[in-house]
């Protein structure tokens, strides 16, 4: 389903306080996934939950095109910036669990030669 003004509840012209609005509850969405993810919390369910939120913020702002005036030119970048380091936290933690994995095999195949030699 395509992306509409009414599919992200956005209705007619919106003031500039209400576009600041968006704007900051979309960047506390960001910081929060970006301390869930920083103290290693693993409740999906606030993530789905913070997931769901944002995307439909994103779609607002985008809708609007709030990001493309000026005015918010600071705002934007401030967000991307926030949005860089979740990304990189995300890398971090990815890298960490591959590690991980590859120790529990190496692991599972130390216990497995060690079981063939009983």
């Amino acid at each position: 389903m395509p992306a509409t003004a009414k599919h992200y509840g956005y209705r007619g012209i919106m003031t500039e306080q209400k576009q600041k609005n968006l704007i900051e509850s979309l960047q506390r969405l960001i910081d929060e996934q970006l301390k869930l993810m920083r103290q290693g919390s693993c409740d999906s369910a606030r993530l789905e939950q913070i997931e769901r939120q944002t995307d439909v913020l994103a779609g607002r702002i985008a809708q609007a095109k709030i990001f493309e005036q000026e005015k918010f030119t600071a705002d934007r970048q401030k967000m991307q910036r926030t949005y860089n380091e979740l990304c990189l936290a995300i890398r971090a933690e990815q890298e960490q669990v591959k590690e991980a994995i590859e120790t529990v095999r190496k692991g599972k195949k130390a216990i497995s030669v060690y079981q063939k030699n009983l």
